[in-house]
């Protein structure tokens, strides 16, 4: 009888990791680029929940990369844009 508990607590110790490995939230990363192809640092980007109107701005790293994380589900619209290059956006 030990052993047939001990085993339902191992079983239930391990399958209750799988409940908690879910995330209704997203990520969204890229890098920002010239029309060359160049990269470009300290480009402003912002990206816009269109449900919610929340946005969030990051500037990109000394590689052009940047990132979003644990946004809601939903429709976006980014934008980047750095000075002396227009402003371009896109709807994901």
């Amino acid at each position: 009888m030990k052993l047939y508990v001990c085993l339902l607590t191992i079983a239930a110790f391990l399958f209750s990791g799988a409940a908690f490995g879910q995330s209704t939230y997203g990520t969204i990363a890229g890098v920002v680029t010239d029309p060359s192809g160049a990269v470009i640092s300290n480009a402003k980007v912002e990206v816009t929940n269109q449900n919610t109107s929340v946005v969030r701005t990051v500037n990109t790293n000394s590689e052009g990369f940047y990132e979003f994380l644990s946004l809601d589900s939903g429709t976006y619209t980014i934008a980047a844009g750095a000075e002396g290059l227009d402003r371009k956006s896109t709807r994901l």
